[in-house]
């Protein structure tokens, strides 16, 4: 039987599937889990990249995945891990940079409220790199997977497009923009801008405790900012059967609505 994916972090992340998990625990899975690098360890990597005379592609390459490992670490453990170490100093306080690190914040809040990632693996794929002086146009697909240790007890995978650019201060290559293949930021009239965390955790539990599933139709409101909230409405039932056939790990060209779990 076909049940609808809930998404219980209600920020919606495009392709993502869930299936049923064949082991609890990932072990022999061959999975990379984000919370076996310390903080310290993923700056050292960043750090000994931009040491080594590897070229300024490949510690671009290396301040991209850092930057989205880190994140992923965050979202389940916001005390451990931090992401500002590969921002421009100067640019921390711009929205588009504030938004990033307020929705890293968000996840985290909501994941400990609302479910367990007990393991996590993140592959890149496409990386692609446009250097022009000391600025640089970098775009990488994240392949993510993660088990969710709740009810239906289920893997999930997601894939996305992130987009950077970055700049060469001191020797070295920090973040200064960030954009992503998720729905909401390709849209022309998207404004990046700074919105209270705590706000958006309490808007989001209300949606999720909400009474507004019906068997044949879920309304989802998002509440990433700019307000008005978005909304979708969709059919389960074509919404899994688009999933089914669209999703890719290897492309990610192809994006759903859809968020299940089968």
């Amino acid at each position: 039987m076909k049940k609808l994916c809930f998404l219980l972090v209600s920020v919606l992340v495009l392709c993502s599937v869930c299936v049923p998990a064949m082991a609890e625990s990932g072990k022999g899975l061959g999975h990379n889990d984000s919370l076996l690098v310390l903080q310290s360890d993923y700056e050292n990597k960043v750090s000994s990249a931009n040491l080594q005379n590897t070229g300024n592609e490949n510690k671009i390459k290396a301040a991209v995945q850092t930057f989205i490992l880190v994140s992923r670490a965050k979202m389940r453990n916001g005390n451990a891990y931090d992401e500002k170490f590969l921002i421009k100093k100067d640019k921390l306080n711009d929205d588009n940079i504030l938004y990033r690190l307020k929705l890293n914040e968000l996840h985290y809040q909501l994941n400990k409220k609302l479910r367990v990632i007990k393991w996590d693996s993140i592959d890149f794929s496409n990386f692609n790199v446009t250097i022009n002086g000391d600025q640089a146009d970098a775009s990488i697909v994240e392949n993510y997977s993660y088990y969710i240790d709740d009810t239906f007890k289920d893997t999930c995978y997601e894939s996305k497009i992130y987009y950077f650019t970055l700049s060469l201060s001191g020797g070295r290559w920090y973040i200064t923009n960030i954009k992503t293949s998720d729905p909401w930021e390709t849209e022309d009239n998207f404004v990046y801008k700074d919105f209270d965390v705590n706000q958006a955790v309490n808007d989001t539990l209300a949606v999720n405790t909400s009474p507004a599933v019906t068997k044949d139709k879920l309304t989802v409101n998002s509440v990433i900012p700019p307000d008005p909230l978005y909304t979708w409405s969709y059919n389960p039932s074509l919404a899994i059967d688009y999933a089914k056939n669209h999703f890719s790990f290897a492309t990610a060209n192809n994006y759903s609505f859809a968020l299940l779990r089968l």
